[in-house]
């Protein structure tokens, strides 16, 4: 190419710039590769054209070259977006299609076919993968030719000449489609005058000093979110799922993981039913961005496990025995973040400091206090009137610390102790004093004894997935009890295999195992040695029908070879799979009717 070209083209209004670019190309008869090497344009896919032209070119050859002005391809591509919410090294690293992901068909040349009859031109948000619907015409987008059905390619000149790169065949022929006006839904529509205005934007947005443009509008988000406050609280934020608000104040912090991205943005305008431009129509105050700093200062502290403080644990100082609790409440506090020591019980939960405590009635405060006055055999009479508190508070760290070895266990134990107290508590569904020991006649010691059972108290407070986890081991328990013994089990499996050898019929493993009122997985765990014999003789059984089958029609063969020979004739390949109606690729691939086939026809020739 010489530097110049014949036909100067300029691009419709929303056109793909890779489709105005090969409009160029074909109209100045030159190949489309030569048109972007001649302007300076990377030989990468084609597609970073339109939604990042800064990733493969600066334009500015092709500008000269059309002598169009560069506002003019503002249009034609999303480039546009990508400078207002990616930092200069993000817009020319591949990285920038992240913002952008599961967004834009990237693989396929999507088109309404009634615009094409109209012009000759390609539109850029047909590629958007969420826009179904034209919006002139009200029609389907599709990808495919009207004839063969293939998809078409992202770069091709026949899409130039509106036709089919396969078959040839025009793209906007009339039958493609029903062409019954469809009426646009304002989902879609929503979507056309978003992008649009996001596409034609004209915000410069004021940006802090150390904060990127993708911090920033995780800012904008939030803020916007949050009714335009001054200070960030996450129970304020709408719009957003609880990880979207994690992920959005932990990328704030420094996070790099979870940046915002297009789709998060378009889904909050849609939510909220607002316009593109009112998230920048405000300045975030300096009191927001500070108390979103601070908050994700505080989730650093998410993976610390506290330390069991009870002196007389034995995993005191340690978080060797600490879980996930249940979310606590303790007068007018409530603790979200909660764990519990599964050797001493005692509950901790973080407080606004960031710091654990003891939740609840403190049993340091009552192994300081109480338990000293219990080694000195006060009664508990005495003990209530000392630290004026109530016989049920006496009660209880009584039994406590008489389960946990500390004191005399004679007065707290019951006579007849239930097996599994946990099934009480379950069946009650409560774990309140009154209710248990009116339901089972308990008196307040019995409750505490059975209270301080340790799978009592993983029922009660331990996370969901901790009783779920203990629910399959019982399940297990159960089913591994209700097996029969090895050697039933596999009496039962011969004498099936047995049955079904002597009539001929296949060994099925679904009816073997019903008829053993189990399953395959479980006998494998349990019983590995049961699936293995059926296993064998599955094999045998198999092995036994192939040689059945190869002893039948080696018996045909050779009756086609006395037919054959009978009539005068020559005991050919394809005679004798004719006459034997054995095919020639059974004889050729199994080798002890092939070896029959061949002597037969040695004796024949030796004859």
């Amino acid at each position: 190419m010489d530097g110049t070209l014949t036909i100067k083209t300029r691009p419709y209004d929303g056109e793909s710039l890779t489709a105005f670019l090969m409009r160029t190309a074909v109209r100045n008869k030159i190949p489309y590769l030569s048109l972007i090497d001649s302007v300076d344009i990377k030989r990468s896919k084609g597609f970073h054209l339109d939604y990042n032209p800064k990733f493969v070119t600066d334009l500015t050859k092709l500008c000269w070259l059309l002598e169009i002005d560069r506002k003019e391809f503002k249009s034609c591509s999303l480039g546009s977006i990508i400078e207002l919410f990616l930092d200069e090294e993000q817009q020319l690293s591949h990285s920038y299609l992240d913002f952008y992901y599961q967004m834009l068909d990237t693989s396929y040349r999507k088109f309404c076919p009634l615009c094409l009859k109209e012009k000759n031109a390609y539109m850029l948000f047909w590629q958007i993968s969420d826009i179904k619907v034209c919006l002139n015409h009200g029609v389907e987008l599709t990808s495919k030719c009207p004839s063969c059905h293939q998809d078409q390619p992202y770069l091709s000149p026949s899409l130039i000449e509106r036709e089919c790169y396969l078959c040839k065949e025009k793209l906007s022929k009339s039958n493609h489609i029903n062409f019954k006006k469809i009426v646009l839904s304002s989902e879609q529509s929503r979507l056309y005058h978003l992008w649009n205005s996001i596409l034609n934007n004209e915000y410069k947005p004021k940006m802090y000093n150390g904060i990127s443009k993708s911090e920033d509008i995780a800012l904008r988000i939030l803020y916007f979110c949050s009714d335009n406050k001054e200070r960030y609280v996450s129970s304020d934020v709408k719009f957003l799922t609880p990880s979207g608000k994690w992920r959005l104040s932990s990328f704030v912090k420094g996070g790099k993981e979870y940046k915002p991205t297009m789709h998060l943005i378009l889904n909050v305008l849609n939510k909220s039913g607002l316009e593109f431009s009112d998230l920048f129509e405000k300045e975030i105050p300096i009191t927001f961005i500070t108390s979103v700093k601070q908050l994700n200062q505080h989730r650093n502290w998410y993976s610390e496990i506290p330390l069991c403080q009870s002196p007389w644990c034995n995993s005191y100082n340690t978080s060797n025995t600490m879980i996930r609790a249940k979310p606590l409440s303790w007068e007018t506090e409530k603790y979200f973040k909660a764990y519990m020591c599964t050797c001493c019980y005692v509950k901790y939960g973080r407080k606004t400091n960031g710091d654990y405590c003891e939740i609840g009635e403190s049993y340091i405060w009552a192994y300081n206090n109480i338990l000293t006055i219990f080694r000195e055999r006060y009664s508990e009479l005495k003990i209530m009137n000392i630290l004026n508190c109530s016989n049920l508070k006496v009660v209880k760290y009584s039994v406590y610390f008489s389960v946990q070895g500390l004191l005399d266990k004679v007065n707290n134990i019951p006579i007849d102790p239930v097996r599994a107290p946990v099934d009480y508590f379950k069946r009650t569904r409560c774990r309140n004093v009154i209710p248990l020991m009116q339901a089972y006649g308990w008196g307040m010691r019995e409750y505490f004894y059975y209270l301080y059972n340790k799978e009592v108290q993983l029922y009660l407070y331990a996370k969901h997935e901790l009783i779920r986890n203990d629910r399959e081991n019982t399940r297990e328990n159960k089913y591994k009890d209700q097996l029969p013994d090895r050697e039933t089990l596999m009496n039962l499996a011969k004498g099936y295999i047995e049955e079904k050898n002597e009539v001929g019929e296949v060994i099925s493993e679904y009816r073997l195992y019903r008829n053993m009122n189990t399953y395959r997985r479980t006998l494998l765990k349990y019983h590995p040695e049961v699936v293995e014999y059926v296993e064998k003789e599955k094999e045998a059984q198999k092995l036994n029908k192939a040689r059945s089958i190869e002893d039948e029609r080696i018996e045909r063969i050779k009756e086609a070879f006395d037919i054959i020979i009978t009539h005068g004739e020559y005991p050919s390949m394809v005679r004798v799979t004719e006459a034997s109606e054995v095919s020639k690729k059974y004889i050729q691939t199994h080798p002890r009717v092939k070896e029959v086939f061949l002597d037969l026809r040695r004796k024949y020739i030796e004859e």
